[in-house]
């Protein structure tokens, strides 16, 4: 078998972002199935990075690292970064052949490559959308927002138009695609969750469960952030229920300044805990100490690693969410998970868990299916049954 797979990728490991530990895992499984791998990326100039070994790229990885993309305002950095990228895949396609080009994002400039090169090299391409690009964006923009925008939408119909396959985290985006895109020809979409990544989260204890002299509620990540109405309705909820519960939020996360403000404005300083930022792996060894999990997100369409790493802690969840999203869709069949629209839900939620015997989320058996790995083997499976890759006899 002499399969071999160009990945465009901004990012990668050693970068921080969740996007690169999506891409990192995906490339290093390939290696390990025997698929020749080049990778082109940026060299992440002005981005954090980590050191964790554990997800290091495999060194069998033929890495191309595209410089200089962060000395240009916006849209000059744009086109000056997408011409980078086309030498790039320009030179290597001169010099080596393979089965198919597969683009992740974001950002997504680069996507509309794949319509150049596919029809010039005659080589399929696959777009990875890990994110939303311009499909969902409902921001109120300026004429020239709103020019640029277009532009970008015309960008996305047509590379998703000409692709291969595209891979999206969740069902609503697909529906989105179609409902946006699907017109004279069917699109080619498949469903890879971004799953929990077992390689970064600690062994627990799954008998787990405190005695709730005081009660511990754990956010990881952003939270008034992405709407100031769910952190009225937390407010107003841990107020009426302050003088029966010894309770207290923990907020794993850079500060809010708006958040904590309101904490303050309303008296609520001892039932309040901000740790500031904690990197992945400590913060959610930290989120294991805690009783139950509150988690939001920007938009109903999302299902991000997040979600798959509360359920791999298997602590009852509180949903900050509406009852139409991908989360609330997803969570809704588990045990111990509530859908929270006003302060009463979340109320009625604590004194519920307050009273149950069992905390439990999820099996261990099904969990397994929201693991990274599985995933991975799932898309490996699909290049494999689809014709993209021949079969190692």
């Amino acid at each position: 078998m002499n399969n071999r797979i160009l990945v465009i990728s901004f990012y990668t490991y050693p970068c921080k972002l969740v996007g690169a530990k999506r891409i990192s895992y995906f490339v290093n499984y390939l290696v390990k199935q025997g698929v020749n791998i080049t990778l082109i990326r940026s060299d992440n100039e002005s981005i954090d990075f980590q050191t964790d070994d554990r997800l290091a790229l495999d060194p069998e990885i033929n890495v191309i690292e595209i410089g200089n993309l962060r000395k240009r305002n916006t849209h000059v950095q744009t086109i000056h970064r997408f011409l980078k990228f086309y030498k790039a895949i320009h030179d290597i396609l001169i010099e080596d052949k393979f089965d198919f080009m597969y683009f992740s994002g974001g950002p997504f400039f680069y996507f509309p490559l794949g319509i150049i090169f596919k029809f010039k090299n005659k080589i399929p391409y696959i777009l990875d959308f890990r994110d939303l690009w311009v499909v969902g964006v409902r921001k109120i923009l300026n004429w020239k927002g709103r020019l640029l925008l277009k532009i970008e939408r015309l960008f996305e119909k047509e590379s998703i138009k000409h692709a291969d396959l595209i891979i999206s985290v969740s069902s609503k985006i697909n529906e989105l695609f179609k409902e946006k895109y699907e017109h004279k020809k069917k699109l080619n979409i498949l469903t890879i969750l971004n799953g929990y990544n077992d390689k970064e989260l600690p062994e627990i204890d799954r008998n787990y469960r405190n005695k709730c002299e005081l009660v511990k509620i754990g956010i990881f990540g952003k939270f008034s952030y992405y709407n100031s109405g769910h952190l009225q309705i937390l407010i107003e909820a841990i107020r009426a229920i302050k003088s029966s519960v010894n309770i207290q939020i923990h907020h794993i996360s850079i500060f809010e300044e708006d958040f904590m403000q309101t904490v303050s404005m309303n008296n609520l300083n001892e039932n309040f805990i901000f740790t500031g930022f904690k990197n992945y792996s400590e913060g959610i060894k930290y989120l294991y100490d805690m009783d139950f999990l509150i988690l939001n997100n920007r938009t109903k369409y999302a299902l991000g690693t997040k979600i798959f790493d509360y359920l791999y802690l298997n602590k009852p969840i509180m949903i900050f969410m509406t009852a139409d999203s991908e989360i609330w869709k997803l969570l809704s069949d588990f045990s111990n998970t509530y859908l929270i629209q006003n302060s009463e839900d979340m109320i009625i939620a604590i004194k519920e868990l307050l009273n149950s015997n069992d905390w439990n989320v999820i099996d261990r058996k099904m969990l397994q299916t929201y693991s990274r790995k599985y995933q991975t083997e799932k898309l490996y499976k699909y290049f494999i049954n689809s014709g993209l890759l021949k079969a190692d006899n």
